[in-house]
């Protein structure tokens, strides 16, 4: 029996998405997973590009060449332990960043992010299955997930949040058409629309409402009045818990982009300064919203719309203080780091 994707952890390749969800707010969620295959091997340990491949690409003076080989030593090194304080390919670009002038770095940027896709496309070409990125559910072979409102999808019964609910065949037979239903949609999603400029944050927020209340109208009509309670229960125990995990975590994780930040972009003294102002401000705003949620809730679309704010006034503040340069690196980053919506993907099979 062939062996399935495990996830070792989330390794947000390029910078760890630097700004798309910052602050644990956006549904998009990073990729680019550290992934082990049937073989054992990750998708960082597939990616390491070897030195001929970054002197062609990069095009590195003679003085570049021994840093630059002493930092893919260090990414080969960490590829086999455990429990690292931020993935190996992190690491790398940090170290790169001291080495290459910032033209390099955009083409470093792309070559990582080639290397990554290609290895993914390797393993799914090979019948090993796509990936997921913290998607609920399983992926088949092409890494389309199979569950929506529970892990490993099915009927209702197999884990998750509805298998709480003592579901009856029928019900169970109209929770299977809903979620099939919701797989169809057609159509570009809202969060794809918004990145792409075609509907402004406020315009992506009532949509998000508009499915929730079509969602929780469909809901209405096949769970009982006892059923919806008990779900609405679930579903607020599970938020408290999301947030409060978020909300721990949030100092730790602002200091880390801050500290991803100085050494790709290699920021001066004024501009660590300038940046940590920005991120403490951004920090206590996620912070202010993750206790709303923890105290009274929030919607879905609500905090979605919230977190989107924030994120985007920080990266227009950020975006103010960097050079002309840094800008560049700073957009490839962006635009390289690989990201996916949860919900689909997972483990093929």
């Amino acid at each position: 029996m062939k062996k399935q994707w495990t996830r070792h952890g989330v390794v947000a390749v390029l910078a760890m998405g630097l700004m798309g969800s910052m602050y644990g707010c956006s549904e998009e969620d990073n990729g680019a997973a550290g992934l082990a295959g049937p073989d054992g091997t990750t998708i960082a340990a597939v990616a390491v590009p070897t030195l001929a491949e970054i002197q062609s690409a990069v095009d590195l003076e003679t003085v570049q060449v021994p840093p630059m080989e002493n930092n893919l030593g260090h990414w080969r090194e960490r590829n086999g332990r455990q429990n690292l304080e931020e993935p190996a390919p992190i690491t790398f670009l940090r170290e790169s960043g001291s080495v290459l002038s910032s033209d390099q770095m955009v083409l470093l940027i792309n070559t990582v992010a080639d290397r990554y896709d290609a290895a993914i496309s390797s393993r799914v070409e090979n019948g090993e299955g796509r990936p997921g990125f913290r998607g609920r559910g399983r992926g088949n072979r092409s890494g389309q997930g199979q569950g929506q409102f529970q892990r490993g999808g099915g009927n209702g019964k197999r884990g998750g949040l509805f298998s709480e609910l003592d579901l009856s065949e029928e019900q169970q037979e109209a929770m299977k058409a809903l979620r099939e239903a919701q797989r169809n949609e057609q159509g570009e999603s809202i969060h794809a629309q918004l990145k792409a400029g075609t509907i402004s944050a406020e315009q992506a927020r009532d949509l998000m409402k508009e499915k929730r209340l079509a969602r929780e109208a469909a809901l209405a009509e096949i769970l009982d009045a006892d059923q919806l309670a008990k779900l609405e229960e679930l579903h607020r125990a599970k938020e408290i818990e999301r947030a409060t995990k978020k909300l721990e975590n949030t100092g730790d994780f602002m200091d880390k982009k801050l500290g991803v930040l100085t050494d790709i972009l290699q920021l001066t003294e004024s501009q660590v300064s300038s940046a940590s102002a920005i991120m403490e401000t951004a920090k206590t705003a996620t912070q202010a919203m993750l206790n709303t949620i923890i105290e009274s809730g929030l919607p879905k679309e609500e905090a979605f719309y919230q977190g989107y704010q924030i994120r985007t006034e920080a990266k227009a503040a950020l975006e103010g203080i960097l050079t002309e340069d840094q800008l560049e690196v700073f957009a490839t980053l962006q635009e390289r780091m690989p990201k996916k919506r949860g919900g689909k993907g997972g483990r093929g099979r």
